[in-house]
């Protein structure tokens, strides 16, 4: 789960860096965990 929790942590870092801030927060306001997040910002960032 650390793994997950980095990975994630790594996700937002690179969707904040690359796209516009709100993307990153529009994503994080739509996620109600962290496993659905990260398929999200997967998704988002393909």
């Amino acid at each position: 789960m650390k793994i997950l929790t980095t990975l994630f942590s790594v996700i937002m870092v690179f969707i904040a860096i690359t796209h516009e801030e709100t993307l990153a927060e529009k994503l994080e306001n739509q996620c109600q965990d962290q496993k659905s997040c990260i398929v999200k910002a997967m998704n988002m960032i393909n």
